[in-house]
């Protein structure tokens, strides 16, 4: 079975919140199972996070994150139901693929380039990576 767990970003220092399980989400605050500095609860003001992502399962890869598999870059989304490697080519008719119909070795050939909050330009650039 898969680790269920997720990725903050936001607030006032527009950055990644520690990796936490969600245990609570009220109104107003999300709870983590982590403990903080001082020893309690990790709550985390709904108000300062802009994006909630959730871990793929597989190789420190989460929504959001901008990958690299073989030789195009492409962008984890999860979309009915399901992770999917989105190419960023607007012109693409049938843009996003599941990673499950990926075989498990190109799977683990993914490599993390970035992420959509921290390098949005990777996005912008040619979808093919050069040869390298």
């Amino acid at each position: 079975m898969r680790e269920i767990k997720f990725r903050a970003w936001g607030g006032s220092d527009e950055k990644y919140f520690v990796y936490f399980n969600i245990l609570n989400m009220s109104d107003d605050y999300v709870t983590d199972t982590n403990i903080d500095d001082e020893g309690g609860q990790l709550c985390l003001d709904k108000n300062e996070i802009d994006d909630i992502q959730r871990f793929t399962g597989i190789n420190n890869i989460y929504e959001g994150d901008i990958v690299e598999i073989g030789r195009e870059i492409r962008f984890v989304i999860f979309k009915d139901g399901a992770f999917q490697l989105k190419h960023y080519n607007k012109s693409c008719n049938d843009c996003e693929v599941p990673m499950c119909n990926y075989s498990d070795n190109k799977i683990k050939s993914i490599i993390v380039i970035g992420n959509i909050h921290q390098n949005p330009e990777l996005l912008l650039t040619n979808p093919q990576v050069s040869n390298k």
